[in-house]
């Protein structure tokens, strides 16, 4: 194991855990940069298994500390190990950042959105009593789901395509600026 992989990655998950806590205390919801920190960790860091285990060590931290200091529930059944796996995959997705340039950050940051958005919310099909485990049961989950997708400020989905997408701009425009000037290899 590379120590400055480890190093960087406490960096990453320490600052994204402090976020999303005070986040939380301002009542902004799913204004998160879990997607850009999740894609960020695949394509910086070169040990994979360290990459990976970024978003699970950022969601299980703040997780924990929401189920024992406050009254949000931070372990709420099956669905939920459905998120962490999809922040999983968002961390596999990037790491096929190779050559990462504006555009490409953005579309796999949308396209992280948009595999978070439909691993969760098949989750909660799947393993939530609320909706009936067949095809139109399904249907009805992702129908109530897309409200979240309207492009105005009280959408949870922009406010979380916000919150990503300014959190993609700045680490790898942070990355890229200081390994212009040298201050840093190209990964770790």
């Amino acid at each position: 194991m590379n120590n400055k992989s480890i190093f960087y990655a406490v960096i990453i998950i320490v600052a994204t855990v402090f976020y999303r806590l005070i986040n939380n205390s301002l009542h902004i919801f799913n204004f998160t940069p879990l997607i850009a920190v999740s894609l960020f960790a695949g394509s910086f860091l070169k040990n994979n298994k360290i990459a990976l285990w970024v978003p699970i060590a950022i969601m299980f931290l703040t997780d924990t500390y929401f189920q024992l200091f406050t009254n949000i529930p931070g372990f709420y059944g099956a669905g939920q190990i459905v998120n962490y796996a999809a922040l999983v995959l968002v961390a596999l997705l990037g790491s096929k950042i190779v050559q990462p340039n504006i555009l490409k950050v953005g579309v796999f940051t949308i396209g992280g959105a948009l595999l978070f958005f439909v691993l969760s919310n098949f989750g909660v099909w799947a393993f939530e009593t609320m909706y009936a485990k067949n095809f139109a049961g399904l249907s009805q989950c992702f129908t109530l789901a897309l409200p979240f997708y309207n492009a105005d400020s009280t959408s949870l989905f922009f406010n979380s395509l916000v919150g990503n997408s300014g959190t993609s701009l700045v680490l790898f425009g942070a990355y890229y600026y200081a390994i212009s000037k040298r201050l840093v290899a190209e990964k770790v």
